[in-house]
């Protein structure tokens, strides 16, 4: 997932710490809920440390009936889309699902990256990929391997 919509106006402080606007706030919760009302409820939640991911994280955890462990990582932010994989790739066996919470324009290299059709990606504000990786364990992900599954766009959701 790519956050939702951020401040543009940042002048007073850095990239790492705009903030949700109002529509993205909105935006995170249309989200959220569609994954309830789906029941696409990840395990676990890999976030960018960075004020709008965390916030973009916190608002759809709001919408959703379950606790989700989330951890918070500076290579969303600063990483590319290797470290991210690696990471993805390390992850406990006993996890199932996972998501990831991230920026452009690492989020739309991770899809490509992942997607067995290898088409490129758009991904806007507050957009989610679901992929099916059909694998027993984190260690056996490949690139170009997984199937997406779903797309959800706020702007597409009634």
């Amino acid at each position: 997932m790519r956050h939702a919509k951020a401040e543009k106006d940042y002048s007073d402080k850095s990239d790492f710490d705009r903030n949700l606007t109002e529509k993205g706030i909105a935006a995170a919760k249309i989200i959220g809920k569609e994954m309830q009302k789906l029941q696409i409820i990840p395990e676990l939640i890999y976030c960018s440390a960075a004020a709008r991911t965390k916030q973009t994280a916190k608002q759809i955890l709001q919408q959703i009936d379950k606790k989700i462990d989330i951890q918070y990582f500076e290579d969303l932010y600063f990483g590319d889309k290797y470290d991210i994989f690696s990471q993805i790739q390390n992850l406990d066996k006993n996890i199932n699902s996972i998501m990831l919470v991230g920026h452009n324009p690492t989020m739309e290299e991770l899809f490509t990256y992942f997607d067995i059709e290898r088409r490129d990606a758009v991904i806007k504000t507050a957009n989610v990929a679901v992929f099916d990786c059909k694998i027993d364990k984190w260690h056996k992900l490949q690139p170009f391997q997984n199937k997406l599954t779903l797309f959800l766009d706020h702007r597409n959701i009634n």
